[in-house]
């Protein structure tokens, strides 16, 4: 008979294998291909991607609480170099099992994802029933009938940190399409387009999409947003310029350069939205929604106005600066079909004075004799000569609490209001150049190096 001691210590030298989880699955070293690693994996588990390119498709989690990244996912540049190329015949990742946050893609480049063939939604990565993480990853060349980039349906999913560009949908999301209560945060969208809705994000049902920079994407009805049947829906310190809402098929009409909002009840607050265009409402546009925008700024649509009501409610406006928008025929149409509303509710009609809107993608900091942060000079505060009227002219019921010292006690118009990065306020030129303090984040400011077609 086997002795009491001796069992136990049999029993407790079988756990230990267990017990040594979570463990690293090394991609091509200990497994060859990614979804061989997945399949090996444990809840807990990495699978960790060296550099290279992989030509793999319909990766999926396989039901598991596991992280599948790259060598160093806060590293653009191996985050560059970790790539799963769908080469425009295959969907990349497939998530569908039920999946929660736990499931985790990190930190790796997917390029040329398609979904086709009986599979339209989702290029580069579906998710269905799902609600996994997707953060800092690149996305580049994606195509699909609805979500070129990414497609989320009934989901809960946290994209975060992510770079997506000239992605395309037939019809809706070229960068994102999104229903359930997806958050669409930290993002940067590029040059993406989609035929129907939502040339940068499509979005339904509870979606919310906050401190992205969304820009030059194309679409006939939201060029850079496009909200149908939101039911409640939180839009804002976003960064939406120079989109364009471009005419497609029958419709002949582009709507919504910047937002174009139908049977949808959103907020909108503390985005900045300029140089985009329509034919109708080239910052934004609205028709049959339950639409507040607060403490924005939304200016220099070259053509389609600033906020344009198709029919409805006009959307309630507070504490927003609209100016100079254009129409055919000439300026002077920062509201069309609705009263003006400059001088009513805090709202105004000046020259918002962006530090730098026409290099590269733009600086839409707003400049200030106090304090304005640069983030082309290595991360500096530098002073201006002249003072936007946009500081300190947000909503006075709004949190100002993160924005720096010499606030003024009251949150800025635009993006940047109640950020780390906010202008700072006085009359006083200060010494011209600050040190970056520490706890500055940087927002996603270059696009990605777009693959070869």
């Amino acid at each position: 008979m086997i002795n009491a001691r001796v069992f136990l210590c049999i029993c407790i030298l079988g756990f230990i294998p267990a017990l040594a989880h979570p463990a690293v699955l090394n991609v091509p070293s200990d497994h060859a291909t990614i979804m061989g690693a997945v399949v090996a994996a444990i809840n807990g588990d990495e699978v960790v991607i060296a550099p290279g390119t992989y030509h793999e498709g319909h990766l999926n989690f396989q039901k598991k609480a596991i992280t599948i990244r790259s060598t160093n996912p806060d590293d653009p540049v191996c985050v560059s170099q970790t790539i799963i190329d769908g080469e425009n015949t295959r969907q990349i990742f497939n998530i569908r099992f039920g999946e929660g946050p736990g499931s985790i893609l990190e930190g790796l480049t997917l390029r040329r994802g398609f979904a086709g063939e009986g599979v339209i939604f989702g290029g580069g990565i579906s998710i269905s029933g799902s609600s996994p993480t997707i953060r800092n990853c690149r996305l580049a060349g994606c195509k699909a009938r609805y979500g070129g980039g990414i497609y989320c349906y009934e989901s809960s999913a946290i994209l975060e940190g992510n770079f997506i560009g000239a992605c395309e949908a037939e019809l809706a999301g070229g960068g994102i399409c999104a229903s359930g209560t997806v958050t669409i945060r930290d993002n940067a969208l590029f040059g993406n387009a989609a035929n129907n809705q939502g040339g940068g994000i499509q979005a339904s049902g509870h979606v919310t999409i906050i401190r992205n920079d969304i820009i030059a994407n194309r679409s006939s009805h939201g060029a850079g947003i496009s909200c149908t049947g939101m039911v409640s829906g939180d839009i804002s310190h976003n960064i939406i310029c120079r989109n364009a809402g471009v005419r497609w098929g029958e419709c002949g009409i582009g709507m919504g350069g910047g937002i174009y909002c139908a049977a949808s009840n959103i907020r909108i607050h503390n985005n900045t939205i300029a140089y985009n265009s329509a034919d109708w409402g080239g910052g934004v546009h609205t028709y049959n929604s339950q639409v507040s925008i607060n403490s924005c700024i939304i200016a220099f649509s070259p053509e389609g106005g600033g906020l344009y009501l198709r029919e409805g409610a006009p959307p309630a406006v507070t504490y927003t600066n609209v100016f100079g928008n254009a129409m055919t025929g000439g300026a002077g149409h920062d509201y069309v079909n609705m009263g003006s509303l400059t001088g009513i509710a805090g709202n105004t009609s000046v020259d918002p004075l962006f530090a730098d809107p026409d290099t590269g993608n733009g600086d839409y900091h707003l400049k200030s004799r106090a304090g304005r942060w640069n983030p082309n000079v290595a991360g500096y505060w530098v002073a201006d000569e002249i003072h936007s009227p946009c500081i300190d002219a947000g909503d006075p019921a709004f949190e100002f609490g993160n924005e720096p010292a010499l606030n003024g006690g009251r949150i800025n118009m635009g993006a940047y209001g109640n950020t780390s990065q906010a202008s700072k306020t006085g009359t006083i030129k200060p010494v011209p150049m600050f040190p970056r303090p520490l706890d500055v984040p940087l927002r996603p400011r270059t696009p990605i190096t777009l693959p070869q077609k």
